[in-house]
């Protein structure tokens, strides 16, 4: 049974009552699939009655950085190895844009909540691009530790559903990719260009280049500012069912251009290469759905419920 998309968008509105972006639209996992593994998500997704049982953070989860902006988690990473010389620690991770950060400089170490709800935690951010000083070419990316009693998940949003997460991709000139954004919804578009850069003007002031993104080219539908962070895929049908494979997270938008409305996004692989080589020798990889995990997340899945939309 698959998931009613007006439901699924409800689903953020409603954890965002309050904020802007609600007021403007009211390899250590990586086993082959079969087509019985994928999962049947059921009809129902959002808060269960036992609050003992963990908080779901999937590809499209609403989050803000102390409450300042609201953004999106993208995709889960998990330890490739042993991480003794990880500046962050040993656990599991998620990723997002930087530009989160809205009001300082330096937003490691805030509080990351769940959008709207400033009682509700997320976790914390343990590095993000911005720490990195002035006037440099940057990867963007925010690293995100969950707090306890959360559950980071192999799934992202659709148009109609969660897809299963089953691996990590890569995109080349012409190829077809497609993102998430609570408010414009899943939209989708063809790579024109490939690791350019975008320039951004950090909470200090300071003009940046994000480097190595991919520019998108949506034609005459596009994202807004407010879906920073939202995950860029690749889909596959297998039978009846769809699976995602994960390239990246949208960093800026340009919809100057009303017959080209255009997105980049920051490649997954290009994060982690620099988690390994440039500056904290983290050794992560992506999170992904597979034989030996499919019972445990199709039961996390098939335990929650999708409230009547208010």
């Amino acid at each position: 049974m698959k998931i009613n998309s007006n439901k699924l968008k409800s689903i953020f509105l409603l954890s965002l009552v309050g904020s802007n972006l609600a007021k403007e639209e009211s390899s250590k996992n990586q086993s082959e699939l079969t087509l019985n593994s994928l999962p049947q998500i059921g009809a129902n997704f959002t808060k269960r009655e036992n609050e003992t049982d963990p908080t779901l953070i999937f590809g499209g989860y609403p989050i803000a950085f102390e409450n300042q902006k609201n953004c999106f988690a993208s995709f889960a990473l998990i330890e490739a190895k042993y991480n003794d010389d990880c500046e962050w620690g040993r656990g599991n991770v998620f990723l997002t844009s930087s530009r989160c950060c809205t009001t300082e400089r330096f937003c490691d170490r805030f509080t990351v909540f769940s959008a709207g709800n400033s009682s509700k935690r997320v976790g914390q951010i343990s590095d993000l691009a911005l720490t990195f000083g002035r006037g440099v070419f940057l990867i963007d990316f925010a690293v995100v530790i969950p707090d306890n009693g959360l559950k980071l998940i192999p799934y992202v949003m659709g148009p109609e559903d969660l897809y299963p997460i089953t691996s990590l991709a890569t995109a080349a000139i012409e190829s077809q990719v497609c993102a998430y954004g609570p408010l414009r919804g899943y939209l989708c578009g063809s790579v024109v260009e490939m690791n350019t850069g975008v320039e951004y003007v950090d909470p200090s002031g300071e003009t940046l280049t994000f480097t190595d993104v991919n520019k998108v080219d949506l034609g005459t539908n596009g994202f807004t500012i407010e879906e920073l962070g939202s995950p860029v895929y690749t889909k596959n049908n297998i039978g009846e069912r769809t699976t995602a494979q994960a390239l990246g997270y949208i960093t800026d938008i340009d919809n100057s251009d009303p017959n080209h409305n255009f997105f980049y996004y920051t490649p997954i692989d290009k994060v982690l290469e620099k988690m390994i080589n440039r500056f904290d020798y983290c050794y992560y990889t992506l999170l992904t759905y597979n034989e030996t995990n499919a019972q445990e997340y199709d039961q996390l899945i098939a335990q929650v419920e999708i409230p009547a939309k208010k």
